[in-house]
């Protein structure tokens, strides 16, 4: 195990051991074992990520960078923090302009949450209405309008950011406090 740590991180020797486990909790089930030599097992404590914010700089360099089928995704993650596929998963009939809420139906916890709609997100709203259709972020089978996959296209504009690759990522995830 230390030999493996040298090389990768604790939480891939986690995800490693899983299929290892299961696997030979197949062989138990199959008959093959009697019992799993690895279900005493405890997994490696994983350090906490890192937290960051984009300052105002880099929120406007990334937003210069996006096209315009990725703008209106990076700026509702900027301005909501919702996930990624929270956003992608969004639908006109879930977004209120009047009342200014976004009604996300299918969250990761299963519970369904309303996130408030800022100035910021309503001019892109507004600007984004007449270019696309039923599905907001106009998906299909998990690709943008452009054909490419979100994170493909995230990963395309970050390469001509300033905002590093990482914080791109981030930013799916954490909400801009600018």
């Amino acid at each position: 195990m230390d030999r493996r740590l040298e090389t990768v991180k604790p939480a891939t020797v986690n995800k490693e051991v899983d299929v290892l486990r299961h696997i030979l909790n197949l062989a138990v089930k199959w008959g093959y074992l009697r019992s799993n030599p690895a279900a005493g097992y405890r997994k490696l404590n994983i350090p906490p990520g890192r937290l960051r914010y984009l300052d105002e700089e880099e929120v406007q360099r990334l937003l210069a960078a996006c096209n315009e089928h990725l703008r209106p995704v990076v700026v509702c993650a900027l301005n909501t923090g919702m996930r990624r596929g929270e956003i992608l998963g969004l639908k006109w009939e879930d977004v209120d302009r009047k009342r200014r809420l976004i009604t996300l139906r299918r969250t990761k916890t299963g519970e369904q949450r309303v996130v408030p709609i800022n100035d910021v997100l309503l001019a892109e709203l507004k600007k984004s209405l007449d270019r696309l259709a039923l599905s907001m972020y106009s998906l299909r089978a998990g690709r943008t309008t452009t054909g490419t996959r979100p994170r493909s296209a995230i990963r395309q504009q970050a390469q001509n950011s300033v905002v590093s690759l990482y914080d791109v990522y981030g930013i799916l995830t954490t909400t801009y406090s600018g």
